[in-house]
């Protein structure tokens, strides 16, 4: 067994190390094994944790990236059609997000099917911060929120399995 790949098993020898089995009260040394926010979590299975983005309610419709991008993005994503990352200029550019990662947080811009997995819904809520490596504040820039509709239109289309 690799001692790189075992952080828990580290972590146990070096509780069981501090131990003085003399003492009866309990260890006398205490370790705080929470991660710091610099840990590099390159390596971390996004799949084994649970997030859960707060999402209106919607009725399912198949919605395309064509029609997302013509009822909501062009209108409200005006940055991110000309300077910020990721770019959203066109009904492509959105298909391009399907499984691409940012930046920084540790999961996917879009996951198709799954909302949850869904970065970019996590930024719409204002929830980018629940995500390793992410960044809190709504998008769009500004304070204003999505409404339910075009909200709802981006969860239908991660929903529909993101079609062009």
């Amino acid at each position: 067994m690799d001692v790189k790949q075992s952080p828990w098993l580290i972590a146990c020898l070096l509780t069981w190390a501090a131990c003085d089995p003399s003492q009866t009260t309990g260890p006398s040394t205490v370790f705080d094994l929470r991660m710091s926010s610099s840990t590099d979590m390159a390596s971390t299975d996004l799949a084994m944790m649970t997030y859960k983005a707060t999402l209106p309610t919607c009725s399912p419709v198949t919605i395309t990236a064509s029609q997302l991008f013509m009822n909501v993005v062009n209108g409200s994503c005006s940055c991110h059609k000309s300077t910020a990352s990721p770019k959203m200029a066109s009904a492509a550019d959105l298909a391009n997000l399907v499984n691409k990662m940012p930046r920084q947080a540790m999961m996917p811009l879009i996951t198709s099917n799954d909302v949850n997995r869904s970065y970019v819904l996590f930024r719409l809520t204002g929830e980018g911060d629940l995500i390793p490596g992410g960044s809190s504040g709504y998008m769009p820039v500004g304070g204003s929120k999505l409404g339910t509709s075009p909200m709802c239109q981006w969860i239908n289309w991660i929903k529909s399995g993101t079609p062009p």
